[in-house]
């Protein structure tokens, strides 16, 4: 019990640090300064030190530094860019950004990229870094622009991909997602801009990585909006906080163990099989059965498997493996894929029945989700979740360990994170999250969703679960549902930014009234 006692606190202490490290911000305003833009850059000048207000509500150790960029086009010469680097003086930054006006701009597109590239210049230090572009004009380059739309007669984009700078969007794209910094669009006019930011989401998917989208035509709460990206990017800063502290107990990050990746699935004709004794859990039979102290049964089975030498994808703490099921179990699935973690973790078969049981619940919790609501909306979107095995066979270096499910077809997102999203996209999953808190009387909540869209249905895989149980018990003295569990502040945090959507008044959900999500809601306008 001690022992136990213990590893609670050890694992508080950890939650702890984790929440004041990414609470450290970095805030950066990036604005279209043109003419065209007057009435936003004064909603901007408005919403700048109301937008603190409202996240220091939520996150009470905020310690915020803020920047902005203000950008024009080629031809504003030395009144082309407006730069104020990181500072924790709000007044100051409210004094600069009350100094800017609307002016200048030449033909329709405006100097974009230029603005990104004064945006990496900046002094980004803090664990969460997040824009906030505002504009209404995209880039020069007709691959960026509406067709037929815009005048952009004078700064074409050479062949190269290179303005007049010297500059493109994919290396500004690129050096964004390597400095870790949370890129928030928010449309004034979709029309204009949507092609633009379409093309910088094909560059950054490739890096599993996308843009946030923000309507304002729709929205009209620049404010709201401005202060749910900064929580959301805490969020995901808590996500990969999470990973570092896996890493030191024994999910080593860094150790890619000298293996490439190799995209293209193999010839399974080359690939000699090997039998496998295949691990999966049984789903609960109730919603009530998902309590504190709880335990899944288990069955096990036998498989024929073959597993490319080389994975094709790679994560914070996982390889992914391409794999088929000649014979067994999951025979009916055909390819698989086989997910082996780095490091220590990979020797550790409890590490693949941990991952298990949090995709299992997360199942379990998706069919009765998907269930109710089509029972309350027919026709609404399904979500699921695919079934996981842990493998163990013999491998020419000891125990060959691995997490088994099917094989998805189609472009992989990561639909949201551990906190909610500031657009109204994918309501159903920010529903389920808060269907998955209600129905389990506040044990448990999924979070960080991601996965593949088949039509409108979601199958999704790989989730977070933050728990009131932070430590189990038995058979094994551990942190329960794995180092992503960020306990009752990890769910408290998905609050702080959700604001219910007709998903969630379809199934009569509310959001519970403490937390660090009751003071926020109760300011927004």
């Amino acid at each position: 019990m001690e022992k136990g006692m213990e590893v609670d606190r050890h694992r508080r202490k950890q939650i702890d640090v984790i929440f004041r490290r990414a609470q450290q911000v970095e805030l950066c305003y990036l604005v279209d300064c043109t003419g065209s833009m007057m009435a936003h850059i004064q909603e901007v000048k408005a919403l700048a030190q109301h937008a603190v207000d409202d996240i220091k509500r939520s996150y009470k150790q905020l310690n915020l530094s803020v920047a902005f960029v203000g950008y024009r086009d080629f031809c504003d010469g030395n009144d082309r860019l407006s730069i104020l680097e990181f500072s924790n003086d709000l007044e100051q930054v409210q004094r600069f950004i009350d100094n800017q006006e609307a002016g200048g701009g030449g033909d329709g597109p405006e100097d974009v990229l230029g603005g990104l590239d004064a945006v990496l210049k900046l002094g980004w230090d803090a664990p969460t870094k997040v824009v906030i572009h505002v504009a209404d004009a995209p880039c020069h380059g007709s691959r960026f622009q509406p067709a037929g739309d815009l005048d952009d007669t004078e700064h074409q984009i050479a062949k190269d991909g290179m303005d007049g700078n010297g500059l493109c969007a994919e290396e500004l794209i690129l050096k964004i997602l390597e400095k870790g910094i949370s890129y928030n669009f928010y449309h004034v006019f979709p029309r204009n801009t949507q092609k633009m930011i379409a093309e910088f989401n094909k560059l950054s998917q490739a890096y599993g990585c996308g843009i946030v989208e923000v309507n304002l035509e729709e929205t009209g709460l620049m404010r709201r909006s401005v202060a749910i990206s900064v929580m959301n990017s805490i969020g995901d800063t808590m996500h990969a906080l999470s990973t570092e502290i896996a890493a030191g107990e024994g999910f080593n990050a860094s150790n890619t163990d000298g293996i490439f990746t190799v995209q293209a699935v193999p010839d399974w004709v080359t690939i000699v099989e090997q039998p496998a004794i295949v691990t999966w859990f049984q789903l609960p039979a109730d919603i009530s059965d998902l309590r504190f102290g709880m335990d899944l049964r288990k069955t096990s089975g036998v498989m024929k498997i073959k597993v490319a030498p080389n994975p094709f994808a790679e994560g914070c703490m996982q390889h992914a493996f391409h794999a088929y099921c000649v014979e067994g179990v999951a025979a009916t699935h055909g390819r698989l894929v086989a997910k082996r973690f780095k490091g220590s973790r990979i020797s550790s078969f409890m590490a693949y029945e941990e991952h298990m049981e949090v995709q299992s619940v997360a199942e379990f919790l998706a069919l009765e989700f998907t269930k109710l609501l089509q029972a309350r909306s027919p026709g609404s979107p399904m979500v699921a979740f695919q079934r996981v095995y842990a493998a163990q066979a013999a491998g020419i270096r000891g125990p060959y360990y691995a997490n088994l499910e099917p094989f998805i077809e189609g472009n992989f997102e990561k639909f949201s994170s551990g906190a909610s999203r500031a657009s109204g996209a994918h309501e159903v999953l920010q529903a389920f999250s808060h269907w998955t808190h209600h129905a389990t009387k506040g044990y448990l909540m999924v979070v960080h969703l991601q996965g593949v869209m088949v039509g409108k249905d979601y199958v999704l895989s790989d989730p977070v679960i933050h728990s009131t149980e932070l430590v189990r018990h038995s058979p094994h003295i551990r942190t329960r549902f794995g180092a992503m569990n960020l306990g009752p502040r990890g769910m408290d945090a998905f609050f702080a930014g959700h604001k219910c959507n007709s998903v969630c008044k379809t199934l009569g959900l509310t959001v519970p009234e403490s937390g660090l999500g009751a003071p926020l809601r109760e300011a927004m306008p």
